[in-house]
């Protein structure tokens, strides 16, 4: 049985829609794959940023940027929002990894699928 479609695929470099081979339709993408995606878009969005709901999103300004917080700080607002989105269930592993004022969060995330999603994202810190 095919996974029911779930969202459109977002290129995790460009954020761009990802589409078929011919160009025409955009691609989709369903069970831990879109979890996966749906964390990553969440990390990537500013608290406020988004007009429809101005509590989604990560506190960056000021918890995270003008705060300088350490690695378990930055971990602490991250995991309950991780925790919110539909179909994660728990978080198996969440660690950050820092290059200057960017950093990688990596998580495996426990679904509601039963199956891990794999998650990559950088952030701003």
């Amino acid at each position: 049985m095919a996974e029911q479609f779930r969202d459109f695929k977002i290129d995790a470099t460009t954020g761009d829609l990802v589409f078929t081979d011919d160009g025409k339709e955009p691609q989709s993408v369903a069970g831990v794959a879109s979890i996966a995606q749906e964390c990553a878009i969440l990390l990537r969005t500013f608290k406020g940023e988004w007009f429809a709901d101005l509590d989604e999103g990560v506190p960056y300004i000021p918890d995270l940027i003008q705060s300088k917080p350490s690695d378990d700080q930055v971990l602490a607002i991250i995991r309950p929002l991780l925790e919110g989105v539909p179909g994660v269930t728990g978080i198996a592993s969440l660690a950050i990894v820092r290059s200057g004022r960017s950093a990688t969060i990596t998580a495996e995330l426990e679904t509601d699928t039963g199956e891990l999603a794999d998650l990559a994202a950088e952030i701003e810190v």
